[in-house]
């Protein structure tokens, strides 16, 4: 893992190379195994806000991973992303700023898998829930362009890329541009990944 811990213009935490190899093999045999039109629901759907101004907040593909998968252990995805509670992610996102120690007491989490496909978008949004963690996969040759995770509110961007994760407050506004491929022949499944975990803490007892 490639470890950053940005500050400007606003603490978050941003790791390359995320995944080892056989981690990262283990997400692509389910990325391909999910791969038909039918098995994702219209994301427009899964945000809280469904419209602004007649025009959908979201326009992707989406997996509620947590409600497809009664076990988790019987996804490779739910099972190697508990990585993002390791000691060093959590050690590193804790030391970013006040209150993001509050992460190590956090004790739930729902993963959503995300695909963008052409002219696929998200409109400036923020999440429900105290912390965001999101990890791009695409195929490479790259066949897409826009994608970047936009804070607008910071006029700042991060450059999508493969197996890259980045953790940030759930509060802060950000978006996803429409996606534009270029000519080459693709099939579903050539656009941008993203896994989404939502993370927060279950009060009861």
């Amino acid at each position: 893992m490639i470890i950053t811990k940005v500050n400007k213009p606003f603490p978050y935490l941003l790791v390359d190379e995320f995944y080892d190899d056989s981690e990262v093999n283990l997400i692509w045999q389910e990325l391909d195994f999910l791969a038909q039109p039918f098995k994702y629901q219209d994301g427009s759907f899964s945000n809280k806000e469904k419209d602004r101004d007649g025009v959908a907040v979201k326009q992707s593909k989406c997996i509620h991973l947590d409600n497809v998968y009664a076990d988790r252990k019987i996804s490779n995805i739910l099972m190697v992303n508990r990585k993002l509670f390791s000691e060093q992610i959590t050690m590193a996102f804790s030391d970013l700023s006040f209150g993001y120690d509050y992460f190590s007491k956090c004790n739930l989490d729902y993963t959503t898998l995300t695909l963008y496909d052409e002219d696929d978008y998200y409109l400036p949004h923020d999440d429900f829930s105290m912390y965001s963690a999101i990890t791009w996969f695409y195929k490479e040759p790259k066949k897409f362009k826009n994608g970047d995770l936009v804070f607008s509110d910071y006029n700042h961007s991060v450059e999508v890329k493969n197996n890259r994760m980045i953790m940030f407050p759930s509060q802060i506004i950000h978006q996803v541009d429409k996606l534009v491929f270029d000519d080459t022949p693709r099939i579903f499944g050539d656009g941008r990944y993203a896994i989404s975990q939502f993370v927060s803490r279950n009060l009861v007892r």
